[in-house]
């Protein structure tokens, strides 16, 4: 069993990419009958992390705490490796998948544990214009 990051699934894919969301097209990728893209949000996963890592955001995966800032860019991601020429080789939609992943990792600041103690501070958190008690 697999124990790592799945920032996104097959229904946030579908949100950006509904041509995806479709048996036909998972059917066509894989050369079977497989019922989700789960091993391609997981590989999106790990890119995105590997992102991170070249960015010096995070030196480890244990460092997100909050995955679901990652939905986005782990779609997008998929829907690029699909469409890439291994997969269903439609270049236009590739790019465009390849562009909406850098811009949702485009933040300068991402809640991300950046002092290794299990939780998010205040200071490692999205600056914001709210009043915060401490």
């Amino acid at each position: 069993e697999y124990m790592g990051h799945k920032f996104s699934k097959d229904s946030d894919l579908g949100v950006y990419y509904p041509d995806l969301n479709r048996p036909a097209a998972r059917e066509a990728y894989y050369d079977d009958d497989t019922s989700s893209f789960d091993s391609l949000h997981i590989a999106a996963a790990e890119e995105i992390i590997r992102d991170l890592r070249a960015r010096e955001v995070i030196w480890s995966g244990n460092q997100i705490l909050q995955p679901d800032q990652f939905r986005d860019a782990g779609s997008h991601k998929v829907a690029e490796m699909v469409y890439s020429p291994g997969g269903l080789n439609q270049s236009e939609k590739m790019e465009n998948a390849q562009k909406k992943y850098k811009e949702a990792m485009s933040r300068l600041n991402f809640n991300v544990d950046k002092n290794g103690n299990g939780k998010i501070e205040i200071f490692e958190s999205y600056p914001s214009s709210e009043l915060r008690r401490r």
